[in-house]
């Protein structure tokens, strides 16, 4: 039995979002499908879902149709998802969420649950049973009894994933599992991924990690702009110079060494973090952090998900309850609430794009971020945004929902600059991007710190920090390990000891 899409096609409106896309999986195998941000993708796991409609072509599971079914009904022929954003309830704990998976599997009528029969509790119980399995599996049994709300992302997408198998599925489609996950969360998910396809279950993988990719796929499907470019075998499609060029990047060649970062005279830092710490609730996560950040630098925040990166800057731009100092140009600004510290020039880009308006078009986005100001200083903006990104000047009439993953994260990124900030925080801003969109945002963030605007960079790629920091600080359990200059990077041994908390040294 396989699961196929035989020339797949999707229109959205005037844009053609899949054209005549061939992919198939069968039991046990493990298929990828990589491409660049808004090559179709997402949209070809929405078509084999049921989440959107073919134009033509067909989905195929052992050789039937599966056009006519709803979504919830290709869940019960056995086919389980991930999304590329996991769809959370904060409230629920982390074994309720995964327990949610398992309703499908479930051999009792509503009744037997309202009224708890003793065949309703019997089946209660063993879904509770096998949720507790997964959550071993995954190493995340110790997160139980949290909300979901708590987690970082790359722990809910890890949730997310367990979700998922929780509903036994012959076919499994994972869409950016390792977006955001650490090196050893990435392993724990390999190891997963790997056994459920030694029980049989066939896998489609669309991912851009594409070291992940390589671990563990059999095939690849290369897509660009909603058409097949490529199918093979990984390693070798990797070395074929058009897939080098449109989706690694410079990352597939031998780059160039870094550019020498210049030299500051030395002063009072533009921002200077004191005693900081960081609660969600009465859980305290972050402890009493120390940092600066210099006008024309870049600062990374390193560490593994949990570490408190993202608490981090939710209490620097005062969206998570904190204490300590945060001085601004030498002037407290902790006592003040999260639009003040943003009037002062704290600028916050969370994960995910999180501070853009999915459903509104780009240029009504940058209007509102944009509404602040009038006159010359308005004229003199939008002429530095349409040099900085000009993709976003020629999408001007798209919804920011329709936007590829990297022209979402300039848009996130240019609606933050129009607040005028002199300090921007940035969390995790590769997540979710193709390897070639890193070149381009490696070189916004390099001309924002050039404008004299100081930026603090949480990361969980440490390349792409190495390539940009002028400092590293790496956090543990909430507690500095480690400071250091980016040279650290490149030690992979000594990163992973302060990663863990086992090396507290400082360097210069």
């Amino acid at each position: 039995m396989r699961l196929e899409a035989i020339d797949a096609s999707v229109r959205f409106g005037g844009i053609q979002a899949l054209s005549d896309v061939s992919v198939s999986v069968g039991p046990g195998e493990i298929t990828a499908v990589v491409g660049a941000n808004g090559s179709g993708k997402s949209t070809l796991f929405n078509a084999i879902t049921g989440f959107v409609t073919l134009e033509k072509g067909e989905i195929r599971l052992g050789g039937q149709s599966l056009n006519r079914l709803s979504a919830h009904r290709r869940v019960h022929r056995g086919l389980s998802r991930t999304f590329q954003t996991p769809r959370i309830d904060p409230e629920q704990s982390v074994l309720e969420a995964v327990m949610a998976g398992g309703a499908g599997t479930s051999r009792s009528r509503l009744w037997d649950a309202c009224l708890a029969t003793p065949r309703g509790l019997r089946d209660a119980r063993d879904i509770e049973a096998h949720a507790w399995q997964v959550l071993h599996d995954l190493g995340l049994a110790e997160l139980a009894h949290q909300q979901m709300g708590e987690m970082p992302m790359g722990t809910v997408r890890l949730i997310d994933v367990g979700r998922a198998i929780m509903g036994k599925p012959a076919f499994l489609l994972l869409d950016e599992p390792a977006a955001g996950l650490s090196h050893a969360e990435q392993e724990v998910l390999k190891a997963k991924i790997r056994h459920l396809a030694e029980q049989g279950v066939g896998v489609l993988l669309v991912e851009h990690n594409f070291r992940f990719v390589t671990d563990l796929a059999d095939t690849m499907t290369v897509l660009q702009n909603g058409k097949v470019l490529d199918q093979g075998r990984p390693v070798e499609v990797a070395e074929r110079p058009d897939f080098i060029r449109l989706y690694l990047g410079s990352t597939g060649t031998d780059r160039p060494a870094a550019a020498p970062k210049p030299t500051r005279a030395a002063g009072a830092p533009l921002m200077t973090c004191r005693g900081l710490t960081a609660s969600h609730g009465r859980i305290k996560v972050c402890f009493d952090v120390d940092l600066e950040v210099p006008k024309h630098g870049v600062v990374a925040l390193l560490g593994a998900n949990g570490a408190g990166k993202s608490s981090l800057m939710g209490a620097i731009a005062g969206l998570v309850k904190s204490g300590g100092s945060i001085l601004l140009d030498g002037q407290e600004v902790h006592g003040l609430p999260a639009h003040r510290r943003v009037e002062k020039g704290i600028c916050f880009v969370p994960e995910i794009r999180g501070n853009i308006f999915p459903t509104l078009r780009v240029d009504e986005n940058l209007e509102i971020s944009q509404r602040r100001l009038s006159g010359d200083d308005l004229g003199t903006l939008k002429t530095e945004l349409e040099e900085l990104f000009p993709r976003l000047h020629e999408r001007l009439d798209s919804e920011a929902r329709m936007l590829s993953g990297g022209e979402q994260q300039m848009l996130a990124l240019a609606m933050a600059l129009a607040q005028k900030p002199r300090v921007l925080l940035l969390d995790e801003p590769t997540q979710g991007l193709a390897p070639a969109v890193y070149d381009t945002l490696e070189h916004v963030i390099a001309r924002i710190a050039g404008q004299g605007i100081g930026v603090l960079l949480a990361e969980q790629n440490a390349a792409f920090a190495a390539r940009l920091a002028d400092h590293v600080v790496v956090l543990a359990e909430g507690h500095v390990s480690l400071r250091a200059d980016p040279g650290l990077l490149a030690d992979r041994e000594r990163l992973m000891r302060a990663y863990t908390g086992a090396d507290t040294e400082e360097a210069a």
